[in-house]
Formats: structure tokens, C-alpha cells, sequence
């Protein structure tokens, strides 16, 4: 059986793709209004996919049209040629050395988002092209998105949580949500998730993650349990985590007050993985959001439920 090239599901603010499994993610954004994500490959850039929210029905063919005269004022003996597949609608430019650069966009009527692809690739890789492009979805509206998968781990947000922050790492991947008033609203509540994977260790874990924690967080102190997780959450095997409650760090006069919110920790190693899993939230007491709310599995291994 032959083996797909693209054979790693990426999932990002809505988006869904599949790429090679050596492409990596050097850049990406959270930003829903404008933005985008940067693959490479081990020697040069290979994807730039971009997304922009429109007021109305952007003239996509004229956009393209206006790069392409733009090119050839610059560049009068440049090879371009139309380019049509399925929803795509683009420009392929011959840049010589067997390699081609295929610039496309379509746009998506329900949610008035302009999605973008800048993709190079030798002149042998035109099924390695189709394959990709046809794999590109917006899954799902990028203001509701609740589905992340990328830099080793799968991940699921509540609705009414919206990614803010993501940090990344050598070896650590970090996702920052904020809680909502509703799935795509605006207005702020104070229930916060961060979802982390912290990799490589077998080079720095020690088999204890109260320890872990402890180091983390010197100032807290936590109350710790250990719990048996089922599948669902570690998208493997069930695992022993450790769950920890805290208030937050904050003035003695706001903990009188009821004023600082409950800290709610679960972590779990995971051998297969080589990494640790962490999640925790913050939220006040007569509205909880307990780390299970989240879901935060290896890449590979999750099956999401929908």
C-alpha cells in the first residue's frame, strides 16, 4: 500500500490540512481577523498559508491577476500560468532549478474569510501539490474554534473558550484560552485553561509530578490526589495523573473577599509520548471549569470526538 504524503493532520483556528510528516510549523498566529501558519521542510520554506476576514466578496481573480501584472512589469520573461483546482483558483510560476511556486486562494462564503496558499514545490511534486490543497478546510468558523493539533499534541477546547497565546518551544508547546460569555462572543469571563505538553522527558522527568509542580509553582501551595484517567482524556491508555487544587496567588484581602479564583491542575506522563501533560484552570467558584472540560492528547495517537 502506498504511503500518503501528506500524512500529518494539522487542525489551527479552525483550519484543517494535511502536510508531509517532516514539515514543521515555524510561524503561526491566533489572530481571526488576519493571519497565518509557516511550514518548512528541512531545507527551505514550503507552505505560507494565510487567512483574511472580508467585509464583502473579495474579486479574487482580479487580486490575482494584479500580482501577476505585478511580476511581469518587474520581471518581463517570467513563466506564469493559470492555475485551477477544485475550489482554488491561483497562479503557478516556474522559478526555475525543477522548482515551481503555486500562489491560490479561495474564498469561503460562510464565514467571509480569504484563505490563501503560497506553496513551493518541485516540478514532480504536482500530486504532492493536489493532495495538499484539496486537504485544506475550514473545519470549522475560526471565531468557534475548539480543535488544535499541531507541535505533538491534539487538543479540545470548551466552546465558549478562545485560544489567546501560544507559545512554543524546544521540546514545550503551550496553548492559552480565555473564557467567553458565549461560543464566539466577545465579552470576557474569568475562567482561564492552559493546555501544555512538555516533551523530551525522558531527559528530565523524574517519575514524580507533585515534585513537578511543586517546582513550577514554589509559591503555591496545592492539595494533591492521584486519579485514574480514562482514554477519553489521554487519547491512549489509562494513566495515573495527579490532580491538584490552589487559590491563586493574590492580595490576603481579595482571598477574605472571595476575590481569587481556584486553581485547578492535572498532570500525567505519558512513556509512549516521551512528554508530560499538563493542564490547568483558573475560574471562581460558582462558575468551575475543571481541567477536564479540556482535552490534551499526543498527535498521533488522539481520535478527537466531534
Amino acid at each position: 500500500m502506498t504511503r500518503p504524503a501528506c500524512d500529518q493532520l494539522i487542525e489551527w483556528l479552525g483550519l484543517r490540512l494535511r502536510v508531509p510528516g517532516d514539515w514543521e510549523i515555524v510561524r503561526h498566529s491566533l489572530g481571526t481577523l488576519k493571519g497565518g501558519i509557516t511550514f518548512v521542510d528541512r531545507r527551505k520554506q514550503r507552505l505560507q498559508l494565510r487567512w483574511t476576514r472580508c467585509k464583502k466578496p473579495p474579486l479574487v481573480e482580479k487580486m490575482l491577476s494584479d500580482h501577476t501584472s505585478r511580476q511581469l512589469r518587474d520581471e518581463p520573461d517570467a513563466l506564469i500560468e493559470p492555475f485551477v483546482f477544485g475550489q482554488w483558483s491561483g497562479r503557478s510560476r516556474v522559478m526555475g532549478g525543477g522548482v515551481t511556486l503555486t500562489r491560490a486562494a479561495w474564498y469561503d462564503v460562510g464565514d467571509r474569510v480569504l484563505i490563501e496558499a503560497i506553496l513551493s514545490h518541485r516540478d514532480d511534486e504536482q500530486m504532492l501539490r493536489d493532495e495538499l490543497l484539496s486537504s485544506i478546510e475550514l473545519a470549522e468558523p475560526m471565531d468557534f474554534a475548539t480543535r488544535w493539533r499541531a507541535f505533538g499534541f491534539a487538543a479540545q477546547c470548551p466552546a465558549d473558550f478562545r485560544a489567546v497565546t501560544a507559545t512554543i518551544n524546544a521540546g514545550e508547546a503551550t496553548l492559552v484560552f480565555h473564557q467567553l460569555d458565549k461560543p464566539g462572543g466577545e465579552k470576557p469571563r474569568a475562567g482561564r485553561g492552559t493546555l501544555a505538553r512538555m516533551g523530551m522527558a525522558d531527559g528530565w522527568f523524574m517519575g514524580n509530578l507533585q515534585r513537578l509542580l511543586e517546582a513550577q509553582h514554589p509559591k503555591v501551595t496545592f492539595d494533591c490526589t492521584e486519579v485514574v484517567l480514562d482514554e477519553l482524556v489521554t487519547g491512549g491508555q489509562r494513566a495515573t495523573a495527579l490532580r491538584a487544587t490552589s487559590l491563586e496567588p493574590g492580595p490576603r484581602i481579595k482571598k477574605l473577599a472571595g476575590r481569587l479564583r481556584t486553581r485547578r491542575d492535572l498532570l500525567w506522563h505519558d512513556a509512549d509520548a516521551n512528554a508530560v501533560f499538563h493542564i490547568h484552570t483558573l475560574s471562581y467558584e460558582k462558575a468551575p471549569v475543571d481541567p477536564t472540560d479540556f482535552r490534551l492528547q499526543p498527535a498521533k495517537e488522539a481520535d478527537l470526538a466531534a
